[in-house]
């Protein structure tokens, strides 16, 4: 999701001699269509979370989030002439991670905690700027 999202902010440079250029495919109509295909198929989940709001598990929580996402990153790709193709990479990984239970999630931020620790500790320790 960063990396697609950084994409998204990079510059516009039209530079001939850069060495790598983002192929540009306009997600104008493409991505309301396919929005508007994932609501449509998804229809009656969305409903229940919205007639059942304060009765439904974590995951319809994390699936309103993601649609809600999805409607406001379709707006700004319409509105901000937005490439198709980070774009949809932002919301594939997204609709990933929101499909991913509690406890990976809680070793992951363990073991991402540990790794953290453990870089930092060492690059304090050696740094040449200290």
């Amino acid at each position: 999701v960063l990396v697609s999202g950084g994409v998204l902010m990079l510059p516009k440079d039209d530079n001939p001699n850069k060495k790598f250029k983002m192929p540009y495919i306009n997600g104008n109509f493409i991505l309301p269509f396919l929005t508007s295909l994932f609501i449509s198929y998804f229809w009656k989940d969305l409903l229940h979370v919205l007639t059942n709001f304060g009765n439904v598990d974590y995951k319809a929580y994390l699936f309103l989030i993601f649609v809600i996402l999805a409607i406001l990153m379709t707006a700004y790709t319409v509105l901000k002439q937005w490439s198709l193709i980070p774009v949809l990479g932002v919301l594939c990984c997204l609709y990933l991670m929101i499909e991913i239970p509690v406890k990976s999630w809680a070793v992951f931020f363990g073991w991402m905690t540990l790794g953290l620790c453990i870089y930092f500790g060492y690059s304090f320790k050696r740094s040449n700027l200290a």
